[in-house]
């Protein structure tokens, strides 16, 4: 190799290097401030300027929606002094505040779904943004969209209504910090990006809520809350829940990578007792009982400073999650605890990065604050994720990206009576689930459950005459699952 030669190449890897480097400047790190972690006079005694200088923007968790519209400010304990202190001491360190505004379903649809009040909350939303002085609105109306309820299961045109409303307001104003207009984001689970896809345009992040994804009282075995792969494990046939099958959901519907966000919580999570499991209880992930374990939640700080032992502790490599594994005389008193420490806040840097996605955020900053540790180290979620954007490594390369091998036709004919043509492609030998759901969510048949070869495979359905006899006309779904990744397409049965 001459001289000429290696200089190129060593020109090329700089430029590669800091175009990554430059990509990786570039990702989001919002962190959510519940009004409930500050002082009644507003102030923030757990964030230093340092700390100020890891985040990019701040969620300002404030008030839930009332069904008419207005605001209950008491349920976390938010105030307007509150909110123009959060404001004022984020613009000192140059850091971006946003208005979140919270509900659950039974609450914001009434809000939302009635031109009169979802005017109303419009109103409310634009008046105290003006007066605050915060720099965007943070859509917290959970859930988007859901399997388990009849009106949402296929979309949510209400909220799409609100959006596109509250997207043209904010456009009208510009924030005094950013020298642009009010910027619009929200949370949400991948079961909603068909929804996103239609509007991605006027958000400047999609944040899925990559956390709080399995619990014994869904009938889960013992898993991760916050699992970054499924690792090849499955759960009554289909792929644990993971953090890449959520984001696999919102890039086939056809979210854009660069608009979507993960999220790192500083809970955590206690499975205990139990029985039926290798160790009696509940210590381990996989683990898959017969009666069931408790699960209680629990503020990350609370666990390090009362729970925690560094015996206790393991890595699942598979799941790249850390958690603890405590055995006792006693099924009774087993422990697993699910949780986010530095390995596993990495972990989640890595897959960001490896798959171009826009950032991360970070639940409930203070849940995570340790005050007996050095000043600089109190809050280890934020400092470890800031290390792993600021300093690319081997293992972001080497992470496996979310495959896009598969792919699911729409059926033929599609509304169809008696049945229908089903057709999927494989580029490479995959384990496979394929299933029949109605609208709420509830499995009709299993299809296919093994591990094929690459291929095209077609299927009939239904194909027997007593399953097409117990059909009712409506709209079904065929989802399909292959290495953990998850893809469905909606079906209209007429008899």
């Amino acid at each position: 190799m001459n001289r000429k030669t290696t200089g190129l190449i060593v020109l090329l890897m700089c430029i590669f290097i800091i175009n990554r480097l430059s990509a990786n400047e570039n990702l989001w790190v919002t962190g959510y401030l519940p009004a409930y972690y500050q002082s009644p006079d507003g102030s923030i005694g757990f964030l230093t300027a340092a700390d100020y200088q890891k985040v990019t923007h701040l969620s300002h968790h404030g008030p839930y929606l009332n069904p008419d519209g207005t605001f209950n400010y008491e349920a976390t304990s938010f105030s307007d002094i509150k909110a123009k202190k959060v404001v004022t001491l984020a613009h000192q360190h140059g850091v971006p505040v946003l208005l979140c505004i919270v509900a659950w379903y039974d609450q914001y649809i009434e809000a939302i779904n009635d031109s009169v009040s979802r005017n109303i909350l419009l109103r409310n939303v634009l008046k105290l943004v003006d007066k605050t002085g915060y720099d965007g609105v943070d859509v917290d109306l959970e859930p988007v969209m859901s399997a388990y309820i009849p009106a949402i299961v296929k979309g949510n045109p209400c909220y799409i209504q609100f959006v596109s409303q509250l997207y043209d307001s904010l456009q009208n104003r510009t924030s005094s910090l950013l020298n642009r207009p009010l910027l619009l984001t929200a949370p949400m689970n991948g079961y909603a990006g068909p929804v996103f896809a239609q509007i991605h345009e006027k958000f400047d992040q999609i944040n899925i809520m990559t956390y709080d994804m399995v619990a014994p009282d869904w009938g889960f075995p013992v898993w991760h809350d916050a699992a970054v792969y499924s690792g090849g494990y499955m759960i009554y046939g289909k792929p644990a829940p993971s953090i890449q099958g959520e984001v696999q959901l919102c890039l086939q519907a056809g979210v854009p990578a660069e608009k979507i966000g993960i999220g790192v919580s500083c809970d955590a999570f206690r499975w205990k007792g139990g029985t039926g499991t290798t160790t009696g209880g509940a210590t381990a992930p996989r683990q898959q009982w017969q009666t069931r374990p408790s699960w209680t939640r629990f503020a990350y700080k609370d666990m390090m400073s009362t729970y925690f032992r560094s015996e206790y502790y393991r890595w699942d490599d598979a799941a790249k999650m850390s958690y603890l594994s405590i055995d006792r005389e006693g099924a009774a008193n087993d422990e697993f605890w699910s949780y986010n420490d530095e390995k596993s806040c990495a972990a989640k840097v890595n897959f960001v990065k490896t798959n171009n996605l826009g950032g991360l955020i970070i639940w409930e900053l203070g849940s995570g604050y340790l005050a007996f540790k050095p000043v600089g180290d109190r809050l280890p979620q934020l400092n470890a994720i800031h290390e792993a954007i600021i300093q690319p490594s081997d293992v972001v390369i080497n992470q496996p990206p979310i495959p896009s091998d598969f792919s699911l036709s729409q059926n033929y004919p599609n509304p169809f009576n008696g049945s229908t043509t089903i057709e999927y492609c494989l580029a490479r030998d995959s384990y496979v689930y394929l299933a029949i759901y109605n609208m709420l969510g509830q499995e009709i048949e299993t299809l296919v459950s093994e591990k094929q070869s690459s291929g095209n495979y077609t299927i009939i359905w239904p194909n027997q005459k007593s399953t097409e006899a117990k059909l009712s006309s409506g709209t079904y779904f065929c989802r399909i699952n292959v290495d953990g990744i998850g893809n469905f397409r909606r079906m209209i049965f007429l008899k």
